[in-house]
């Protein structure tokens, strides 16, 4: 989702606000927080109620981006106090908490990574695909082709291209979480390394 998609909002009402953007939300914390369906439950809910007491003082214009503000925020501090409790463990260091971008940009500005560790674990993620996801994986991300692209490599239906790919991003991501786990970071640590992986992983062309 991106800020083209945001432009559309001014006349949505609260309702409809929720039903648009809940699900996309929390989908991007669920996966942040380790698939944590307990924690993603609590910050996303959070983060919709604190829109339903601001509903009246918000510029409705913006309200997407207002919401991925907020998200971001409180996960950045979940995984601050989670940090604060276990203890700082710095292998990867960032500049501010604005690297925890919505829909995961490209954003290498923001990490100072070891490359070595990172090139390790995503390889150890492509290895993890079967030999089709790999396939559909360098065309989509690699090479960059287009859904109408892959119905025609593929002789498929453009929905099932477009399913094809999500499954594969969700694929990819549950991986993420596994190879990052093994690690033992935690912390700000944790979700900068994550977050920075998938951004290498999945740096979309044609979304």
């Amino acid at each position: 989702m991106d800020g083209k998609e945001y432009s559309n909002d001014s006349d949505l009402s609260l309702d409809e606000i929720i039903e648009k953007y809940y699900t996309t939300i929390w989908r991007n914390t669920l996966f942040l927080v380790r698939f944590s369906e307990d924690d993603a439950y609590d910050i996303t809910q959070n983060v919709f109620l604190l829109l339903a007491q601001k509903w009246d003082e918000l510029d409705k214009s913006n309200i997407g981006a207002w919401l991925f503000e907020v998200s971001r925020r409180k996960i950045f501090d979940f995984f601050r106090t989670e940090e604060k409790q276990r203890g700082g463990k710095h292998v990867i260091s960032i500049e501010s908490s604005n690297c925890i971008l919505s829909d995961f940009a490209f954003y290498d500005n923001y990490f100072e990574v070891n490359p070595d560790l990172l090139e390790r674990i995503k390889n150890e993620v492509l290895d993890s695909l079967s030999s089709e996801e790999r396939s559909l994986y360098n065309d989509l991300f690699v090479n960059g082709r287009s859904y109408k692209d892959i119905v025609e490599l593929y002789s498929i239906s453009y929905t099932d291209a477009t399913t094809k790919g999500q499954r594969l991003r969700d694929r990819i991501k549950k991986l993420i979480v596994i190879k990052v786990n093994s690690l033992n970071l935690f912390g700000i640590t944790y979700l900068s390394f994550t977050i920075y992986l998938l951004s290498v992983l999945l740096n979309e062309k044609n979304s």
